[in-house]
C-alpha cells in the first residue's frame, strides 16, 4: 500500500519465519495466527513484541462492533 508508513516488523517468537507488519499508527494488542507455523500469537504493537498464546474458542460470539 503506497503512502502508509510502517513502524517495523515483528517476527514470530516460535519459528522466526512468520512476520507481522506494524503500521506507524498501530497501537494496542491483537491476536494473530502465524502464517508459517500456525501458532497463535498475542501481538503488542506498542512494545513491538509477540508471544505465544492459546487459541480462543467461539471468538465469533465476542464481536463488539457488528
Amino acid at each position: 500500500m503506497e503512502g502508509i508508513k510502517t513502524k517495523g516488523v515483528i517476527k514470530c517468537p516460535c519459528c522466526s519465519k512468520g512476520k507481522i507488519l506494524a503500521y506507524e499508527d498501530a497501537a494496542g494488542k491483537s491476536s494473530i495466527q502465524c502464517s508459517k507455523c500456525h501458532t497463535f500469537l498475542l501481538v503488542d504493537y506498542d512494545k513491538m513484541t509477540a508471544e505465544p498464546t492459546l487459541r480462543e474458542k467461539e471468538v465469533y460470539k465476542m464481536v463488539v462492533n457488528a
